[in-house]
């Protein structure tokens, strides 16, 4: 029976500065665990963010014009959406939370508690969706919980190379490699999960594409991304944050190492995203009509303004 483990690792309190990958080692062993030979480690990004020192302080920070015209719009902190203008290569739209939901049902439904659910929502009414490095990301990945106030937590800038640092650093540590995975949690509309942001050492996509199905047809498929799989199941031991357990070994998968990071082997260039978009509309207005294609959007102008 083929089984894969999930296996929580508590860390102190991480400062900037510190030697994580001593850390997390030294954690490990406190624990009773070791690290095989064929095991991942699965960091959250959040932590890589604090041993990196990328902590800003907005109370430090003078809004800009821009950020001032936001902020009456939106409702959100001219300083935060200052970090938010200097850390995103591109704004691409802004996602009116606190007007696409029922506060009241949303608090009572979901909050920890109702008053917190609901200062919650009126602190951050509005998302912004962005680009940063090429990925798409709510707020640039920046993130306040778990900091004390005005403190906000960036994401690094090449991920990849950054979970190459730490992979040879724990590689040369306990003798045999072990691949890297960071994790950031991601807001999706049926709610959050953890998604890979940067990994080094692991083949992250199955080379199974055209693999013929059990009637012998070429399937159309087959090309699985583990990263997102194991981000995905991590997040169920992620999400205990008050127990401060931002890394997980993961082991039991079998991978294919290489020598190279997530960006590198991406299906897609990411640097082509307006090329895509572009021609996909162009394929849908040849093969449906320009009517269908642009219908929705029509319809929600006619809201608008209505």
């Amino acid at each position: 029976m083929r089984r894969v483990k999930y296996i929580g690792v508590k860390l102190p309190i991480i400062e900037p500065g510190v030697d994580l990958p001593k850390i997390i080692l030294d954690s490990i062993h406190e624990s009773g665990e070791v690290l095989r030979e064929g095991d991942i480690l699965v960091i959250t990004l959040k932590i890589v963010s604090k041993y990196l020192g990328l902590l800003k302080d907005i109370s430090r920070i003078e809004p800009s014009r821009e950020a001032l015209r936001l902020s009456k719009k939106t409702g959100l902190d001219a300083r935060y959406l200052e970090l938010l203008i200097r850390e995103s290569d591109e704004i691409v739209f802004a996602i009116p939370f606190s007007k696409l939901v029922n506060i009241d049902h949303f608090a009572r439904n979901f909050g920890y508690s109702y008053k917190d659910a609901v200062n919650a929502i009126k602190k951050y009414p509005t998302l912004f969706i962005t680009l940063r490095d090429g990925h798409i990301w709510s707020d640039s990945g920046i993130d306040s919980s778990n900091h004390p106030s005005n403190i906000y937590s960036i994401p690094p800038r090449d991920i990849d190379e950054v979970a190459k640092s730490i992979s040879e650093k724990i590689s040369n540590l306990v003798g045999f490699k072990i691949p890297v995975i960071l994790c950031d949690t991601e807001l999706f509309p049926w709610g959050t999960m953890d998604i890979p942001r940067g990994t080094y050492g692991i083949r992250i996509l199955t080379r199974e594409f055209g693999k013929p199905d059990l009637y012998g047809k070429p399937k159309f498929g087959g090309v699985d991304n583990i990263a997102y799989s194991i981000c995905g199941s991590c997040s169920l031991i992620f999400r205990q944050s008050d127990e401060g357990i931002p890394v997980v070994i993961v082991r039991g998968v079998d991978y294919e190492w290489v020598d190279e990071g997530m960006n590198a082997q991406a299906p897609v260039e990411y640097d082509k995203y307006d090329e895509y978009i572009a021609k996909i509309i162009k394929y849908n207005v040849r093969i449906l009509g320009l009517r269908r294609v642009f219908k929705p959007f029509v319809k929600a102008i006619l809201k608008l303004i209505r």
